[in-house]
């Protein structure tokens, strides 16, 4: 009894948080491996779509959708078409990474993108839980833990297990909240943000929050008021340096539009592209404005009459189990949670502001014209949601939450099987 007790003080508390978290993130994502499993074995495939034809054995399944853009890129390299949907939509440093590894390895283009995928979905779970754990001394451990498990049973996190960019930029996200949290140099700090633009566009969402740290100072404390006599000085300081190191915070955008204009003559051929993945056309920016404002792309999915209704996709007999269906919901649920997490302080400044950047982008750019196709699969990097979720099963009684997480795992594995049988999940 004694040497356990001496061998226990050895362990620090953010090695315990690094083996929670990698703990968590193994078991929660067995269920996903599992359901992928028990769809090519036993699932019907959905043939509609015809790159339903490139699964054939236990990796294929895990790049369904746009995970076949990412193989393509990895292992051919960009091509962009004038009159038809292009890979240089996806931005390079996921594609990037996995044919570094298939080189370096010899592995299958698969692979090799999980093998980043899952180094990334690891990462995530140890930041993720020393970012929970760091933040606020206040709250209880459990918060931390349930905070864990809500990132990885939500069920749209299903995706950062697949071929795709979400783990990867999670990853990157957390990496730069945890820079500022920790007070590391700007410079550090920029560089990461930029790293998170290279992977995707939404990355530029953590400028304004790197804008305000350098403002306030400190990332923790963004609910207090600065003092008045410094505010002028410490703002114009933050102008200025926010400034100088914009070109470092966007140089993942910049280097990858520079090398779009090298192949193809033209920089911004990866927003062009966007077009062909449009339902509805949007008739310029106040149109935009006005369609958001009223709901519309939200209450269109619903409406029978409309070309973005659910149920024109497969699978039509179960809602719940169709994305299209459920996309609308998974974005309100996600702002309204951030509503609940701001009004209880969960929540700081830096966060809510990076929330919404991340939800705001994606409904301006994609929400209207694709009728909110993938809305739930970019709002399931919010990471602040997962917090929110901890502090609240924290305070309900133990076997709610368990049955509520239970619940969601069911989800998680519905989803992934539905989503490698190659039904419409995006």
């Amino acid at each position: 009894m004694n040497v356990q007790s001496k061998s226990c003080q050895h362990v620090k508390p953010d090695q315990v948080t690094c083996l929670e978290g990698v703990a968590v993130g193994y078991s929660t994502t067995l269920i996903v491996v599992a359901a992928v499993e028990f769809s090519l074995q036993f699932m019907v495939l959905c043939q509609v779509h015809p790159g339903s034809a490139t699964r054939t054995d236990l990796l294929s399944c895990f790049a369904a959708w746009d995970g076949e853009h990412y193989v393509r890129i990895a292992s051919e390299g960009y091509s962009w078409h004038p009159d038809r949907m292009s890979n240089v939509a996806f931005f390079p440093a996921y594609p990037v990474l996995g044919a570094m590894v298939c080189r370096l390895t010899g592995f299958r283009t698969e692979a090799g993108l999980l093998v980043v995928n899952y180094a990334a979905l690891a990462g995530c779970f140890v930041l993720f839980g020393n970012y929970v754990r760091s933040r606020s001394a206040q709250d209880p451990t459990s918060t931390a833990s349930y905070a864990l498990l809500s990132l990885g049973l939500w069920p749209t996190t299903f995706w950062m297990r697949m071929c795709y960019t979400e783990s990867l930029f999670l990853f990157v996200t957390l990496a730069a909240m945890l820079s500022m949290q920790h007070h590391r140099h700007p410079l550090i700090v920029a560089l990461i943000i930029g790293f998170a633009t290279a992977t995707r566009s939404t990355g530029v969402a953590l400028i304004p929050v790197f804008c305000l740290w350098l403002w306030r100072g400190n990332l923790n404390s963004l609910r207090s008021q600065p003092e008045p006599d410094s505010n002028r000085r410490t703002l114009i300081r933050a102008g200025l340096l926010a400034t100088a190191y914009l070109p470092v915070m966007v140089w993942g955008l910049i280097g990858y539009m520079t090398w779009l204009n090298h192949l193809f003559g033209d920089p911004f051929v990866f927003m062009q592209t966007q077009i062909h993945w449009t339902e509805r056309p949007v008739d310029g920016p106040l149109d935009n404005l006005f369609r958001l404002v009223t709901l519309e792309p939200f209450r269109a999915v619903y409406d029978a009459a409309d070309p973005g209704y659910w149920g024109r996709v497969p699978p039509n007999q179960v809602a719940l189990l169709n994305l299209k269906f459920t996309n609308p919901i998974f974005v309100a649920i996600t702002v309204l949670l951030l509503i609940v997490g701001i009004r209880r302080g969960w929540i700081n400044a830096g966060e809510w502001i990076l929330a919404a950047g991340l939800l705001g982008i994606a409904l301006w750019f994609q929400g209207v014209r694709t009728t909110m196709m993938s809305q739930a699969r970019y709002a399931s990097v919010v990471y602040p949601v997962y917090i929110i979720l901890g502090q609240i099963l924290s305070r309900i009684p133990s076997p709610i939450a368990a049955m509520l997480c239970a619940c969601s795992a069911v989800v998680l594995a519905a989803y992934s099987a539905m989503f490698c049988s190659w039904y419409f999940f995006y």
